[in-house]
Protein backbone atom coordinates (compact mmCIF):
# COMPACT_ATOMS: atom_id res chain seq x y z
CA UNK A 1 0.00 0.00 0.00
CA UNK A 2 1.35 3.75 -1.17
CA UNK A 3 2.08 6.03 1.75
CA UNK A 4 -1.17 8.28 0.83
CA UNK A 5 -3.17 5.20 0.82
CA UNK A 6 -1.84 4.40 4.57
CA UNK A 7 -3.20 7.83 5.94
CA UNK A 8 -6.51 9.01 4.10
CA UNK A 9 -8.30 5.84 2.74
CA UNK A 10 -9.56 5.14 6.82
CA UNK A 11 -10.20 8.67 7.57
CA UNK A 12 -14.32 8.78 6.35
CA UNK A 13 -15.05 5.54 8.33
CA UNK A 14 -15.18 7.12 11.71
CA UNK A 15 -16.03 10.63 10.99
CA UNK A 16 -19.20 12.89 11.79
CA UNK A 17 -20.42 12.60 8.42
CA UNK A 18 -21.14 8.98 9.00
CA UNK A 19 -25.00 8.68 7.94
CA UNK A 20 -26.87 6.06 10.43
CA UNK A 21 -30.08 4.64 9.44
CA UNK A 22 -31.69 5.52 6.28
CA UNK A 23 -32.94 9.03 5.18
CA UNK A 24 -36.16 10.12 2.66
CA UNK A 25 -36.67 13.77 1.68
CA UNK A 26 -39.90 14.44 3.40
CA UNK A 27 -41.15 18.63 2.54
CA UNK A 28 -37.55 19.42 1.29
CA UNK A 29 -35.47 17.93 4.16
CA UNK A 30 -33.97 14.61 4.50
CA UNK A 31 -35.43 12.76 7.48
CA UNK A 32 -34.39 9.75 9.22
CA UNK A 33 -36.71 6.93 9.08
CA UNK A 34 -36.74 2.89 10.09
CA UNK A 35 -35.40 0.73 7.58
CA UNK A 36 -39.16 -0.87 6.56
CA UNK A 37 -40.29 2.45 5.83
CA UNK A 38 -37.16 3.36 3.50
CA UNK A 39 -37.39 0.00 1.41
CA UNK A 40 -41.26 0.55 1.18
CA UNK A 41 -41.35 3.59 -0.09
CA UNK A 42 -37.96 3.21 -2.27
CA UNK A 43 -39.99 0.71 -3.88
CA UNK A 44 -42.95 2.12 -4.79
CA UNK A 45 -41.42 5.35 -5.89
CA UNK A 46 -38.98 3.18 -7.97
CA UNK A 47 -42.01 1.10 -9.18
CA UNK A 48 -44.13 4.32 -10.49
CA UNK A 49 -41.37 4.58 -13.35
CA UNK A 50 -41.35 2.50 -16.49
CA UNK A 51 -37.92 0.50 -16.58
CA UNK A 52 -36.62 2.34 -19.33
CA UNK A 53 -37.25 5.52 -17.11
CA UNK A 54 -34.88 4.71 -14.37
CA UNK A 55 -31.06 4.73 -14.78
CA UNK A 56 -27.76 2.60 -12.43
CA UNK A 57 -24.60 3.65 -11.89
CA UNK A 58 -22.42 1.32 -9.86
CA UNK A 59 -19.17 2.14 -8.20
CA UNK A 60 -15.54 1.17 -8.26
CA UNK A 61 -15.39 1.62 -4.54
CA UNK A 62 -18.08 -0.75 -3.86
CA UNK A 63 -16.79 -4.61 -3.81
CA UNK A 64 -17.57 -6.95 -6.78
CA UNK A 65 -20.40 -8.63 -4.42
CA UNK A 66 -22.49 -5.08 -4.20
CA UNK A 67 -21.70 -4.51 -7.48
CA UNK A 68 -22.64 -7.73 -8.97
CA UNK A 69 -26.06 -7.27 -6.78
CA UNK A 70 -26.63 -4.01 -7.84
CA UNK A 71 -26.09 -4.98 -12.09
CA UNK A 72 -28.79 -8.18 -10.86
CA UNK A 73 -31.04 -5.45 -9.50
CA UNK A 74 -31.19 -3.39 -12.41
CA UNK A 75 -31.25 -5.95 -15.01
CA UNK A 76 -33.47 -9.22 -13.43
CA UNK A 77 -35.73 -6.75 -10.52
CA UNK A 78 -36.25 -3.94 -12.02
CA UNK A 79 -35.55 -4.42 -15.72
CA UNK A 80 -33.57 -1.40 -16.69
CA UNK A 81 -31.05 -1.51 -19.32
CA UNK A 82 -29.35 1.82 -18.23
CA UNK A 83 -25.97 1.27 -16.33
CA UNK A 84 -22.57 2.27 -15.89
CA UNK A 85 -19.72 3.16 -13.18
CA UNK A 86 -17.66 6.07 -13.80
CA UNK A 87 -14.09 5.37 -13.46
CA UNK A 88 -12.01 8.02 -11.47
CA UNK A 89 -7.98 8.71 -12.30
CA UNK A 90 -5.67 11.36 -11.93
CA UNK A 91 -2.90 11.44 -14.00
CA UNK A 92 -0.42 13.37 -11.48
CA UNK A 93 -1.11 11.18 -8.56
CA UNK A 94 0.38 7.76 -10.16
CA UNK A 95 4.27 7.34 -9.97
CA UNK A 96 6.11 4.01 -11.06
CA UNK A 97 6.19 2.00 -8.19
CA UNK A 98 2.81 1.73 -5.52
CA UNK A 99 0.70 4.11 -7.43
CA UNK A 100 -1.25 4.82 -9.99
CA UNK A 101 -3.17 7.06 -11.72
CA UNK A 102 -6.51 4.65 -11.10
CA UNK A 103 -7.60 5.95 -7.61
CA UNK A 104 -10.64 2.99 -7.00
CA UNK A 105 -9.99 0.27 -5.40
CA UNK A 106 -12.37 -2.02 -7.85
CA UNK A 107 -12.19 -0.53 -11.59
CA UNK A 108 -11.20 -3.50 -12.67
CA UNK A 109 -13.94 -5.59 -10.85
CA UNK A 110 -16.04 -3.21 -12.21
CA UNK A 111 -15.31 -4.36 -15.82
CA UNK A 112 -15.07 -7.74 -15.43
CA UNK A 113 -18.83 -7.90 -13.92
CA UNK A 114 -19.70 -5.93 -17.07
CA UNK A 115 -21.63 -2.92 -15.38
CA UNK A 116 -22.31 -1.42 -18.10
CA UNK A 117 -25.42 -1.24 -20.19
CA UNK A 118 -27.44 -3.72 -22.10
CA UNK A 119 -27.95 -3.25 -26.01
CA UNK A 120 -29.70 -0.12 -26.73
CA UNK A 121 -29.23 1.54 -23.23
CA UNK A 122 -27.69 4.23 -22.12
CA UNK A 123 -23.87 4.56 -20.57
CA UNK A 124 -23.14 7.35 -18.38
CA UNK A 125 -23.01 10.32 -20.61
CA UNK A 126 -26.42 8.81 -22.42
CA UNK A 127 -28.03 9.12 -19.04
CA UNK A 128 -26.83 12.43 -18.39
CA UNK A 129 -27.97 13.43 -21.94
CA UNK A 130 -31.52 11.37 -21.54
CA UNK A 131 -31.82 13.42 -18.03
CA UNK A 132 -31.67 16.18 -19.67
CA UNK A 133 -34.17 15.50 -22.39
CA UNK A 134 -36.43 13.69 -19.67
CA UNK A 135 -35.94 10.30 -21.27
CA UNK A 136 -34.34 9.20 -18.14
CA UNK A 137 -36.54 10.48 -14.75
CA UNK A 138 -34.94 8.31 -11.75
CA UNK A 139 -31.17 7.22 -11.09
CA UNK A 140 -30.19 4.82 -8.75
CA UNK A 141 -26.46 5.76 -7.61
CA UNK A 142 -24.14 3.60 -5.26
CA UNK A 143 -21.28 4.41 -3.21
CA UNK A 144 -19.63 7.69 -5.18
CA UNK A 145 -19.66 11.19 -4.53
CA UNK A 146 -20.28 12.11 -7.96
CA UNK A 147 -21.80 16.00 -7.42
CA UNK A 148 -18.45 16.54 -5.11
CA UNK A 149 -15.77 15.49 -7.78
CA UNK A 150 -18.32 17.13 -10.47
CA UNK A 151 -20.13 19.87 -9.37
CA UNK A 152 -21.92 20.37 -12.85
CA UNK A 153 -23.74 17.24 -12.23
CA UNK A 154 -25.89 18.87 -9.16
CA UNK A 155 -28.02 20.87 -12.05
CA UNK A 156 -28.27 17.65 -13.75
CA UNK A 157 -29.28 15.36 -11.21
CA UNK A 158 -31.31 18.19 -9.70
CA UNK A 159 -33.81 17.30 -12.83
CA UNK A 160 -34.71 13.93 -12.05
CA UNK A 161 -37.85 12.75 -9.91
CA UNK A 162 -36.09 10.21 -7.96
CA UNK A 163 -32.70 10.45 -6.80
CA UNK A 164 -31.51 7.04 -4.91
CA UNK A 165 -28.13 6.76 -3.59
CA UNK A 166 -26.22 4.69 -1.11
CA UNK A 167 -23.77 6.54 0.84
CA UNK A 168 -21.49 5.64 3.99
CA UNK A 169 -21.12 9.57 4.67
CA UNK A 170 -23.52 12.61 3.64
CA UNK A 171 -22.09 14.41 1.31
CA UNK A 172 -22.61 16.79 -2.02
CA UNK A 173 -24.26 13.87 -3.53
CA UNK A 174 -26.79 12.95 -0.54
CA UNK A 175 -27.48 16.48 -0.29
CA UNK A 176 -29.81 16.13 -3.28
CA UNK A 177 -30.92 12.95 -3.15
CA UNK A 178 -35.15 11.83 -2.26
CA UNK A 179 -33.58 8.43 -0.70
CA UNK A 180 -30.41 7.76 0.92
CA UNK A 181 -29.37 4.09 2.14
CA UNK A 182 -26.48 3.83 4.41
CA UNK A 183 -23.58 1.73 2.85
CA UNK A 184 -21.31 -0.40 5.24
CA UNK A 185 -17.63 0.84 4.89
CA UNK A 186 -15.04 -1.64 3.66
CA UNK A 187 -13.93 -1.88 7.19
CA UNK A 188 -17.45 -3.53 7.74
CA UNK A 189 -18.12 -5.82 5.87
CA UNK A 190 -17.33 -9.04 3.95
CA UNK A 191 -16.39 -8.55 0.63
CA UNK A 192 -13.77 -8.83 -2.35
CA UNK A 193 -12.22 -6.07 -4.61
CA UNK A 194 -10.41 -6.94 -7.78
CA UNK A 195 -6.75 -4.74 -8.19
CA UNK A 196 -5.26 -3.09 -11.21
CA UNK A 197 -2.89 -6.50 -11.44
CA UNK A 198 -6.20 -8.69 -11.46
CA UNK A 199 -5.29 -10.09 -8.14
CA UNK A 200 -9.36 -10.51 -6.07
CA UNK A 201 -8.65 -10.09 -2.26
CA UNK A 202 -10.83 -10.14 0.26
CA UNK A 203 -11.72 -7.47 2.64
CA UNK A 204 -13.44 -8.48 6.59
CA UNK A 205 -15.36 -6.94 8.97
CA UNK A 206 -12.79 -5.25 11.56
CA UNK A 207 -15.55 -2.97 12.79
CA UNK A 208 -19.05 -4.40 14.20
CA UNK A 209 -21.97 -2.29 13.31
CA UNK A 210 -25.49 -2.64 14.28
CA UNK A 211 -25.80 -5.32 11.51
CA UNK A 212 -22.51 -7.29 12.07
CA UNK A 213 -21.38 -8.67 14.88
CA UNK A 214 -17.88 -9.93 14.20
CA UNK A 215 -17.70 -12.67 16.30
CA UNK A 216 -19.56 -14.41 13.80
CA UNK A 217 -16.71 -14.00 10.96
CA UNK A 218 -13.83 -16.01 13.52
CA UNK A 219 -12.17 -12.23 13.75
CA UNK A 220 -10.08 -11.67 16.92
CA UNK A 221 -12.43 -10.07 19.85
CA UNK A 222 -11.60 -6.83 21.80
CA UNK A 223 -12.78 -5.79 25.36
CA UNK A 224 -15.90 -4.04 23.61
CA UNK A 225 -16.51 -6.98 21.87
CA UNK A 226 -16.05 -9.48 24.36
CA UNK A 227 -17.70 -7.48 27.81
CA UNK A 228 -20.19 -5.01 26.10
CA UNK A 229 -23.65 -5.92 25.74
CA UNK A 230 -26.02 -4.43 24.06
CA UNK A 231 -27.77 -2.37 26.59
CA UNK A 232 -23.91 -1.02 27.27
CA UNK A 233 -24.07 2.31 25.93
CA UNK A 234 -20.23 2.46 25.19
CA UNK A 235 -20.66 -0.72 23.51
CA UNK A 236 -22.96 0.39 21.23
CA UNK A 237 -22.33 3.91 20.84
CA UNK A 238 -19.83 3.37 18.06
CA UNK A 239 -21.25 0.90 16.04
CA UNK A 240 -23.41 2.17 12.79
CA UNK A 241 -26.45 1.74 11.48
CA UNK A 242 -25.32 0.97 7.84
CA UNK A 243 -25.61 -2.07 5.60
CA UNK A 244 -23.50 -4.08 2.34
CA UNK A 245 -25.06 -2.26 -0.64
CA UNK A 246 -25.62 -5.99 -2.03
CA UNK A 247 -27.79 -6.34 1.62
CA UNK A 248 -29.93 -3.63 1.12
CA UNK A 249 -30.62 -4.53 -2.53
CA UNK A 250 -31.99 -7.89 -1.35
CA UNK A 251 -34.01 -6.44 1.08
CA UNK A 252 -35.68 -4.30 -1.23
CA UNK A 253 -35.75 -7.04 -3.85
CA UNK A 254 -38.65 -8.84 -1.37
CA UNK A 255 -40.85 -5.71 -3.09
CA UNK A 256 -40.81 -6.80 -6.51
CA UNK A 257 -42.42 -10.02 -8.35
CA UNK A 258 -38.34 -11.11 -9.14
CA UNK A 259 -36.59 -11.12 -5.51
CA UNK A 260 -33.15 -11.81 -4.88
CA UNK A 261 -32.22 -14.28 -2.68
CA UNK A 262 -29.23 -13.98 -0.29
CA UNK A 263 -27.79 -14.79 2.84
CA UNK A 264 -24.35 -14.14 3.01
CA UNK A 265 -21.76 -12.36 0.86
CA UNK A 266 -20.61 -15.44 0.36
CA UNK A 267 -23.64 -16.40 -1.66
CA UNK A 268 -23.09 -13.74 -3.58
CA UNK A 269 -19.43 -14.60 -4.36
CA UNK A 270 -20.17 -18.07 -5.32
CA UNK A 271 -22.89 -17.28 -7.74
CA UNK A 272 -20.11 -14.58 -9.28
CA UNK A 273 -17.80 -17.72 -9.86
CA UNK A 274 -21.06 -19.51 -11.32
CA UNK A 275 -22.00 -16.93 -13.81
CA UNK A 276 -19.09 -14.68 -14.58
CA UNK A 277 -16.01 -16.43 -16.43
CA UNK A 278 -12.84 -14.34 -14.76
CA UNK A 279 -14.07 -15.91 -11.36
CA UNK A 280 -15.06 -19.29 -12.43
CA UNK A 281 -14.53 -22.00 -9.79
CA UNK A 282 -13.21 -19.09 -7.09
CA UNK A 283 -14.31 -19.29 -3.50
CA UNK A 284 -13.52 -17.58 0.04
CA UNK A 285 -11.32 -20.19 0.82
CA UNK A 286 -9.49 -19.95 -2.11
CA UNK A 287 -8.79 -16.34 -2.26
CA UNK A 288 -7.71 -16.63 1.07
CA UNK A 289 -5.54 -13.96 3.27
CA UNK A 290 -3.38 -13.04 0.76
CA UNK A 291 -5.74 -12.87 -2.76
CA UNK A 292 -5.44 -14.79 -5.89
CA UNK A 293 -4.64 -13.70 -9.30
CA UNK A 294 -7.37 -14.37 -12.31
CA UNK A 295 -5.55 -16.13 -15.06
CA UNK A 296 -7.46 -14.83 -18.02
CA UNK A 297 -7.57 -10.88 -16.49
CA UNK A 298 -6.17 -9.28 -19.13
CA UNK A 299 -8.09 -11.47 -21.92
CA UNK A 300 -11.23 -11.05 -20.24
CA UNK A 301 -10.80 -7.24 -19.70
CA UNK A 302 -10.28 -6.77 -23.51
CA UNK A 303 -13.94 -8.15 -24.13
CA UNK A 304 -15.19 -5.74 -22.00
CA UNK A 305 -16.87 -2.06 -23.17
CA UNK A 306 -14.99 0.96 -22.65
CA UNK A 307 -16.23 3.00 -19.79
CA UNK A 308 -16.94 6.72 -18.97
CA UNK A 309 -13.67 8.28 -17.21
CA UNK A 310 -13.59 10.89 -14.96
Amino acid sequence: MCDYGRVNTYKFINADSRINGPFIRKEGTLVHVEWEEAFSHAAIKLKSFKADEIAFIGSPYATCEDNYVFKKFAQSVVGSKHLDFIRHTDSQFGDEILRKDDITPNTAGCELLEISPLKSGFNFDGILNAIKQKKIKAVYLIEDDLVSKNPELENIFAELELFIVHSTNFNKTTSIADIVFPAATYAEKNGTFVNFNGRVQRVRPALATVDVDRALDGLSLSRLDKFGTKFDRWAEKNKHDALSTWKILNSLSNFFNNKLKYNLAEDVFNDISKSVKAFSKLDYDKIGDSGILLESFNQELQTNTQVKTI
